[in-house]
C-alpha cells in the first residue's frame, strides 16, 4: 500500500489528555487501536510511540495513510498525541481518516470522554520522532522549548570543550538555524487586529456582550480578566460531536484614545483560518457599532500563551507599533554576541536577524 499523498509535511494533530502515566496512556492506545482492527507496524515501549497505517476502502485497499501516536506525561495526567499523515482538501484538519474512531474507542475503554484538541501542524517524521518521551506543560509548551540563539551558544561550548567535532558542529548549527523557529516549542496562532472608535473599557464590554451573544456551541470554557483586559476561552467546534476545542484570548488595548480589538486563535492549516471564531465575531461587532470597521489578519509563526497573556494592557501607539519589543531585541543581541565570538559566520547571522525581523510584526502590526 502507498501513503496517503501530502503537500509537503502537514498532518492533522489530536491531543488526548487520559488518566495515568505514559506506559497508562500507550496501553490505552494500544487497545483502542485494536478494537479498531488496526495492526501497527511498530511499537517502542521505551519512547511510548506507535506507528502504522489505516485500513483504507478507496479504490480497493490501494493505499492507506501513516499515523504515529506518542505517549506523555503532562502534570498528573498523560497525554496522547496522534499526528496523522492527512489533512482535508481544504486544508483543515481530517479527523474521518483515524482520529473520531480512535476516540470513540477509547472513550468506551476508558468510560470518559477526555479532552480532545485538533489542529493542522507541519511537521517531518524525524522532528515527530524527536519530541517522544517529551514532558507536556498544561498550556501545551513542551520541556524542549528553547532559545535558537541559546542552543547554539550550547553546541558552541560543546566544540570548545572536545565534545563535539567542528564538522558535527557546523552540521547541528545548520540544521538549528534551517529549522529555525519549527524547534522551539512555539505555536502558530490565527491573529486579527479590529479598530474601533471606542475606548478600551468600551471595547472591553463589546467583547464580553459579543461572546455571550455568539456563544459558540456552549463554550467549554471561559475565563475573564477585567484587570488585563483579555478573556480567555475555548470554543466548541463541531469536530467529534462537539467535543474538539482551540484556545482563543480576545483582548482590548488602547490605542490613543480609541482602542483596538485583539484576537488570537489557536488553529492555523495552510492560511489563517477565521470562519469558526473571527468571522461571526467580527460580523456581530460590525452589527453593533453599525460600520464596517478595519481589520488585519496574520499568522503569527512563533508565540507562546504566556506572551499572549503578557501582551494584554499594552498600548498601542500612533505608528501602530507597541510597545514590547524586548525579546526581539534580546535575540538579537545574543546573535550578535554569537557572530563576534565566531560560532556565527556573517551570513548567517544576517539570514538569523532578518527571519526574527520579518516577525516583528507580531508587535508592529
Amino acid at each position: 500500500m502507498k501513503d496517503m499523498p501530502l503537500s509537503g509535511n502537514e498532518r492533522t494533530f489530536a491531543r488526548i489528555l487520559v488518566e495515568g502515566d505514559a506506559n497508562d496512556a500507550l496501553d490505552i492506545a494500544e487497545d483502542s487501536l485494536e478494537k479498531m482492527k488496526i495492526h501497527p507496524k511498530e511499537i517502542n515501549d521505551e519512547l511510548h510511540m506507535i506507528k502504522g497505517k489505516t485500513k483504507a476502502n478507496f479504490f480497493k485497499n490501494s493505499w492507506g495513510a501513516g499515523f504515529c501516536i506518542l505517549t506523555k506525561k503532562q502534570d498528573n495526567q498523560s497525554a496522547i498525541d496522534i499526528y496523522f499523515n492527512g489533512v482535508s482538501l481544504n486544508g483543515s484538519p481530517d479527523t474521518g481518516g483515524l482520529i473520531d474512531k480512535f476516540y470513540e474507542k477509547l472513550c468506551k475503554i476508558t468510560s470518559t470522554t477526555p479532552e480532545i484538541e485538533i489542529s493542522v501542524v507541519s511537521m517531518s517524521d524525524e522532528e515527530i520522532d524527536a519530541t517522544s518521551n517529551e514532558v507536556v506543560h498544561a498550556d501545551g509548551a513542551s520541556d524542549n522549548t528553547h532559545s535558537i540563539a541559546d542552543e547554539i551558544a550550547k553546541l558552541s561550548k560543546l566544540k570548545a570543550d572536545g565534545a563535539i567535532s567542528e564538522e558535527e558542529f557546523t552540521k547541528m548549527k545548520n540544521d538549528l538555524i534551517e529549522k529555525m523557529w519549527s524547534i522551539i516549542g512555539t505555536k502558530r496562532i490565527s491573529f486579527a487586529r479590529i479598530r474601533i472608535n471606542k475606548t478600551q473599557e468600551e471595547s472591553f464590554e463589546l467583547i464580553k456582550n459579543i461572546l455571550d451573544t455568539l456563544n459558540l456551541q456552549k463554550w467549554k470554557e471561559k475565563t475573564i480578566n477585567e484587570e488585563k483586559h483579555f478573556i480567555f476561552c475555548r470554543p466548541k467546534l463541531g469536530f467529534i460531536s462537539n467535543k474538539v476545542t482551540n484556545n482563543l484570548y480576545i483582548m482590548s488595548k488602547s490605542e490613543g484614545i480609541n482602542s483596538v480589538i485583539d484576537i488570537y486563535y489557536d488553529l492555523v492549516t495552510f492560511g489563517i483560518q477565521t470562519k469558526q471564531v473571527i468571522d461571526p465575531f467580527y460580523k456581530k461587532l460590525c452589527e453593533i457599532v453599525s460600520e464596517k470597521l478595519q481589520i488585519d489578519l496574520k499568522i503569527i509563526e512563533s508565540t507562546t500563551y504566556e506572551e499572549i497573556e503578557e501582551s494584554a494592557n499594552e498600548s498601542i501607539s500612533s505608528d501602530n507599533s507597541t510597545q514590547n519589543v524586548n525579546s526581539i531585541a534580546d535575540e538579537i543581541s545574543k546573535l550578535v554576541k554569537l557572530k563576534e565570538s565566531g560560532a556565527l559566520t556573517d551570513d548567517e547571522f544576517t539570514k538569523m536577524k532578518n527571519d526574527l525581523i520579518e516577525k516583528m510584526w507580531f508587535y508592529r502590526t
